[in-house]
């Protein structure tokens, strides 16, 4: 999903992705909204670089217990 102009991500749009071990969303204008990654237990890797997020914070509670690798990388 790398460099595609995704501008929302909601819990709903990967909701049916329990399955997904790694996650590249780097280079888009993204907006995280609610919970968008708490279906993804065995989420091993999520590159969120170049998205002019203003926070780390990827939710309001602990999720993602199988992250190894996280980039946050160029946000501001």
């Amino acid at each position: 999903m790398e460099h595609n102009e995704v501008h929302m991500l909601t819990k709903e749009d990967l909701n049916h992705c329990t399955s997904l071990t790694w996650l590249n969303m780097a280079s888009n204008r993204l907006r995280l909204q609610g919970e968008p990654f708490i279906a993804l237990q065995r989420l091993a890797f999520l590159d969120v670089s170049m998205n002019n997020l203003q926070s780390a914070m990827l939710g309001c509670q602990p999720q993602l217990p199988d992250l190894v690798t996280l980039n946050l990388g160029h946000n501001d």
